[in-house]
């Protein structure tokens, strides 16, 4: 079978999307498929395999130079890749179209000119994969006429195997004075990392008993003003910002936080969970669904990402039972490993099957 993927960029510090692509070209490319990913813009990671354009001129030679007629589909993430390849579908109707939604929310979706943009878009592919309920719940009440193109398939990772050979998890810092936190995700608005800066500079002045010393990974837009807003209130000595690493060591945390107004996914969650760190998180669509049940605490609490007394009274429930820290440990990671990257593949790779059949008839 032969597919091509579109999307944006593969700056793997912008999110998910750029990570499941490498991931499925690399599976796919292991696993007898012809496959070929294209980029709209150049980045530093692309290699062999992956070609770079910048407009949709240039998109329709490219794939027009990839003999588009022999591939059985199309697999494109993100906008504005999907309106670009919309458009050029009118020059080969036959090729079947894949489309993976990795948000619960966008700004297109406020706008009435964007809906009857997306209403066309959507009108022409053939299946839209959803990354988790979260986002094809918020997706069909924009767009309900798609409902039986959706199709769930969640984001995947690699598992870290926390366990040493005894089964215990590899939690190592559990020191309940001085937590070691991590907070991972790109630095823009609407993942409120200066809410969080805030919250652990309250809590730290307001407890006795306990100090919160938190690491951020990531780039973005609001790094500066996230700089500003750690010097100004002196926080350099227990808040760090430390920029973008796909090589994070997770054995140097006890716990992941994330204060996000809503996300696709989480895959950061996922990894941290992956690594035993207990997390405490926004309750939003898609990070509640890593949750066992929202009902029972298995390591992961979710809060109110706008409230303060909220993220404390967590926080305080944390701190308070550092006895049952190993068991959240190894909850996360076996809750995690239900998120694999064989999973997702093999669930991408039944539906470009099946897409494959109907394209054949």
């Amino acid at each position: 079978m032969r597919v091509i993927q579109v999307i944006n960029d593969l700056e793997l510090k912008n999110g998910g999307a750029q990570k499941i692509v490498c991931k499925l070209a690399s599976y796919l490319g292991v696993s007898g498929f012809e496959i070929h990913s294209i980029v709209l813009k150049k980045s530093r990671y692309d290699k062999i395999g992956y070609y770079s354009i910048s407009t949709i001129f240039n998109l329709y030679f490219q794939l027009k130079k990839l003999q588009i007629k022999k591939y059985e589909l199309i697999h494109v993430h993100l906008f504005p890749a999907v309106f670009y390849v919309r458009i050029l579908q009118y020059f080969w109707p036959q090729t079947f179209i894949i489309f993976t939604e990795h948000s619960t929310q966008n700004n297109r979706r406020n706008r009435r000119l964007f809906y009857l943009l997306d209403r066309w878009i959507y009108s022409g592919l053939h299946k839209v994969v959803v990354i988790s309920n979260g986002v094809g719940e918020s997706l069909l009440k924009y767009m309900p006429t798609i409902k039986d193109k959706l199709v769930l398939i969640y984001n995947g990772i690699e598992q870290a195997y926390s366990k040493n050979t005894e089964g215990k998890s590899t939690l190592q810092v559990i020191d309940r004075k001085n937590i070691r936190a991590v907070s991972i995700g790109r630095l823009v608005n609407m993942k409120n990392f200066d809410l969080l800066i805030r919250y652990i500079d309250s809590f730290n002045k307001n407890s006795k008993e306990a100090r919160i010393n938190l690491d951020i990974y990531g780039e973005g837009p609001e790094f500066e003003n996230l700089k500003a807003l750690i010097n100004s209130r002196d926080l350099d000595n227990c808040i760090m910002l430390k920029g973008y690493s796909d090589n994070i060591d997770f054995t140097s945390y006890s716990t992941f936080l994330l204060l996000s107004e809503y996300e696709g996914f989480g895959l950061a969650v996922l990894e941290s969970m992956s690594n035993g760190l207990i997390c405490i998180v926004s309750d939003v669509d898609g990070l509640n669904e890593l949750c066992c049940h929202k009902s029972l605490n298995k390591g992961i609490f979710l809060v109110n990402p706008n409230s303060q007394d909220d993220f404390n009274s967590n926080l305080q429930t944390v701190l308070d039972n550092i006895d049952l820290w190993e068991i959240w440990s190894l909850n996360n990671i076996e809750r995690a490993s239900y998120f694999s990257d064989e999973r997702m593949f093999q669930e991408y790779l039944t539906l470009y099957q099946n897409v494959y059949k109907k394209s054949r008839i």
